[in-house]
């Protein structure tokens, strides 16, 4: 008994308080459960979902005035291609301009002194750009003239679209005077219905050339650069060679924005290059 008490009290060796000692098997178990109990602890994870691109928040404030510039071009578009799809013949006018890129091919694209339209002996004088590109399409394409006459001014309608958002823009604050100058042309009847008729066939590309002439003018007004001056110079000479109403519309309007934002030396001196 007095054994059994000695072994399983603690005993002090020169200020040391040891344990007795323990059976081999014994101090097995114990480091075996020691381990045991020191091994770290799983930790549980739950996976968290991964968000896809399409659930991510959506930045409306640049989305919504992308959608509002392609829905108002969409409509605007539908607006001006539905009275020429409509028809099977050129709208309202364009005899007199059919009846000059016949006679521009008959006499093999040199200018003729007169025109066969009927047979009045009415002057060729009319820039003749248009009626190039309409005979040169008729010939090296399988569209007719007839087709040439319906779809040629169209195609110039809704380019002229592009080229009045591209103006805006240089004008106007970014947002919605932009987008709200925007939907009044394309949508207002009066800004199309003389471009997209067979007589259209000289308007529609002046129109458009006129307008991009006044945004590279304006450009080169407020930024200069030789740039801006080539490009203004080419589309004011090809609105020179495509029609005469739309030349007098791009003086008026260029000499507004002279007087808007030129009124220096440089902006005389670029004018006049022009």
């Amino acid at each position: 008994m007095r054994e059994r008490e000695r072994r399983s009290t603690p005993r002090v060796e020169t200020g040391v308080l040891t344990r007795p000692r323990t059976e081999p098997g014994q101090r097995f178990l114990d480091g075996f459960f020691r381990q045991a109990l020191a091994w770290p602890k799983a930790q549980v994870t739950v996976a968290q979902p991964r968000l896809e691109r399409w659930d991510r928040a959506i930045p409306w404030e640049r989305v919504a005035p992308l959608l509002a510039f392609g829905g108002t071009l969409a409509l605007g578009a539908y607006l001006r291609g539905i009275f020429v799809v409509t028809s099977d013949f050129p709208l309202n006018d364009g005899g007199l301009f059919y009846a000059m890129v016949r006679d521009l091919q008959r006499s093999g694209y040199v200018l003729p002194a007169t025109t066969s339209y009927n047979d009045a002996g009415i002057p060729f004088a009319y820039p003749p750009l248009a009626f190039y590109l309409a005979g040169i399409l008729d010939s090296l394409t399988p569209l007719s003239l007839i087709d040439i006459l319906r779809f040629f001014p169209l195609a110039f309608s809704l380019l002229t679209m592009f080229a009045f958002v591209g103006l805006a823009r240089a004008l106007l604050k970014p947002g919605l005077p932009v987008i709200a100058a925007t939907a009044a042309f394309a949508l207002w009847l009066r800004s199309f219905n003389w471009e997209i008729v067979g007589g259209g066939l000289t308007r529609s590309p002046g129109f458009l050339f006129a307008l991009l002439a006044l945004h590279q003018l304006y450009l080169l007004y407020t930024r200069q650069g030789r740039r801006h001056l080539v490009l203004a110079s080419l589309f004011s000479g090809l609105t020179v060679l495509t029609h005469l109403e739309a030349t007098w519309f791009l003086a008026f309007s260029g000499l507004l924005l002279f007087l808007a934002v030129g009124r220096s030396r440089q902006a005389i001196i670029d004018s006049a290059l022009v």
